[in-house]
């Protein structure tokens, strides 16, 4: 860190076996779901690279041999640029920089660059945004996607183009929000986490919402919403139209009570990227969550339950989760689920961590999903600064 405003970053060989890889709930999804990318080359600065998984999800870029990365501010302009080698001849290159037109106004470009055996690919993004003191909010992006030399059938060639706007208005306690949003078929952002449903499509929706946190005697805050999405194949078939309206509220007493519902059709993507299936699925959604203890430092909890229609067949998910810290240095953390959708699924995860000194700590992990069994115990030992040792024990077992 030459001056307080610049960081840089090398790695060699890194070993991320000390890290734990985030857990996905088992709950319904039609596209792949975002986890948390804990490895330190990663989280270090990962703001400076932007917060859209759409455009870079660093858990696309696999472990690495070499990595160099840099981030920092110069006068009103953020900017991170990183560079990864992996095996098998692959390289990925991120740069992002964004520059601050004033306190609540600002625009930014994102280069990502990915080579590898069965492509190579190039994402360009640029972005404007911000809100003005009366109310008015905006966002506008425009990105471009150009893929050479593909060998995988699954992966599109050529040139791709993405485009989304945003406009609303903010009152005291109210808000309105539209975005419309346009994706071309061949759009192929390498490095990012799109959803699968999103190639070959426009679309729209309208929002608006009231949040207000207050001195009540019964409540601290109420928030809702309510809204409605609109999707179309670019052939000009309706891909999904969802209307959707939720609201929450936590009392005085410290628990919070949440409730969901969406209901509308949605037409699935089939094997090819941007052609979609004859048939509609009429889906309808809701689900309710309580939340105890809501505002605690030392024990918390809550219950949910999920039910409707989706994808095609009946839907149903429940979940408990716990914490407790007896004491600042240990914490405890239980979850548990099961979901019945095409058939019956359980998980449940189990994390523990002891902070013995601020030199020393262990934790643990037990993880356990339908017929897999999962554990782990870490040890690090921190002798001074800028120095961490790992001992790491994993193991599964299959019934």
């Amino acid at each position: 860190q030459p001056r307080r405003d610049l960081t840089g970053l090398l790695a060699l060989n890194p070993d991320f076996s000390q890290v734990e890889d985030a857990v996905t709930d088992i709950s319904f999804s039609y596209s792949e779901k975002a986890v948390a990318d804990n490895r330190p080359f990663f989280v270090e600065g990962a703001g400076y690279f932007g917060s859209r998984n759409e455009y870079f999800y660093s858990n696309s870029v696999p472990d690495f041999d070499v990595g160099a990365k840099s981030f920092g501010r110069a006068g009103r302009t953020q900017f991170g640029v990183l560079m990864t080698e992996a095996p098998d001849d692959r390289y990925d290159v991120v740069g992002r920089a964004l520059y601050e037109i004033d306190e609540t106004n600002s625009a930014s470009t994102t280069l990502v660059g990915n080579r590898q055996e069965d492509f190579d690919n190039l994402f360009g993004l640029v972005q404007f945004g911000g809100r003005q003191s009366f109310g008015l909010n905006y966002g506008f992006d425009a990105a471009v996607t150009d893929t050479r030399d593909v060998s995988d059938s699954s992966v599109p060639q050529g040139t791709g183009s993405h485009f989304r706007g945003s406009l609303g208005w903010n009152w005291d306690y109210v808000y309105v929000t539209g975005t419309a949003d346009k994706y071309d078929t061949d759009y192929f952002p390498a490095n990012g986490l799109l959803d699968s449903d999103l190639p070959g499509t426009k679309g729209a929706s309208l929002t608006t919402g009231y949040y207000r946190e207050m001195s009540h005697p019964l409540w601290h805050v109420i928030e809702a919403s309510i809204g409605e999405i609109y999707r179309e194949t670019n052939a000009g078939r309706r891909q999904q139209q969802k209307t959707f309206v939720s609201g929450s509220v936590e009392f005085n007493i410290d628990v919070r009570v949440t409730a969901y519902a969406e209901v509308g059709p949605y037409r699935p993507v089939s094997d090819t990227r941007g052609v979609f299936e004859s048939q509609t699925n009429d889906d309808r959604y809701y689900s309710l969550y309580t939340d105890f203890n809501t505002r605690s430092t030392r024990y918390s909890g809550g219950l949910g339950y999920e039910w409707g229609d989706l994808g095609g067949s009946p839907y149903n998910y429940y979940t408990a989760y716990g914490w407790w810290r007896p004491l600042n240095p240990v914490y405890v953390e239980l979850t548990a689920e099961r979901v019945d959708s095409f058939g019956t699924n359980d998980q449940a995860v189990l994390v523990t961590s002891w902070a013995i000194t601020p030199e020393h700590s262990l934790a643990g992990r037990y993880i356990y999903t339908d017929d897999v069994k999962f554990y782990r115990l870490a040890y690090s030992h921190r002798p001074r600064k800028g120095l961490d040792i790992f001992a790491v024990y994993d193991d599964d077992t299959t019934k």
